[in-house]
């Protein structure tokens, strides 16, 4: 009887100590939500190359500078809305559990996640002003994958394993580049969407 009740307690004490050093109010909708956001800017910046008679898989030297911006553009717009989904939803789901959204935990995973993430943006960027465009895919979905596995440590797991996995994307990608274009929307659509749907259903 002392074993089960001793034992329930360490469960009890294992379970606080979790709580308090890992977000655990990151909603799965939100990477169904990025998925689908993702797969959707994929859509128009496809529309862009198609109006100016461009091919990805042939996109190995100088964009014209309107292009730039257009892809530029729906790129920030896919990591605007893909943001703000996931406060929305965290937030909603940190209300029906009763927690809050700003604690220790959520400022380290915050901080895990921005690092890697601005530097990936810093390389994209670059990639695009020097003119190799065909690059930006791989990059980002590496240097993404990594924010993703490094913010896995203080949330769930899972998404550590996401982040594994769209960073093997983008390796992947750096030897295919002419494939580019559709890793980038398995990266970021097709595992984000499968991700988010069992992180909902596991954790809801």
């Amino acid at each position: 009887m002392e074993k089960t009740k001793l034992s329930q307690d360490v469960h009890h004490i294992r379970e606080m100590m979790e709580k308090s050093s890992k977000f655990l109010s990151l909603s799965g909708l939100s990477g169904v939500f990025a998925g689908f956001i993702a797969l959707l800017g994929l859509y128009f910046i496809n529309q862009v190359l198609n109006y100016h008679n461009l091919e990805y898989a042939l996109l190995s030297g100088p964009l014209p500078q309107g292009v730039k911006l257009e892809v530029g553009f729906y790129g920030f717009l896919m990591v605007l809305f893909s943001l703000v989904g996931a406060y929305i939803l965290s937030l909603r789901k940190s209300s029906q559990s009763k927690t809050s959204l700003k604690n220790p935990a959520s400022r380290r995973l915050l901080k895990a996640f921005t690092e890697p993430f601005l530097l990936g943006a810093l390389v994209t960027i670059g990639l695009l002003i020097n003119d190799f465009p065909i690059l930006v895919a791989p990059s980002t979905l590496l240097f993404y994958g990594i924010a993703l596995f490094y913010a896995g440590h203080f949330t769930y797991k899972e998404l550590s394993h996401l982040g594994i996995l769209i960073a093997a994307t983008g390796s992947l990608a750096f030897f295919l580049p002419q494939f580019g274009f559709y890793l980038w929307g398995f990266g970021f659509g097709i595992l984000h969407i499968l991700y988010g749907s069992y992180m909902h259903y596991k954790y809801r």
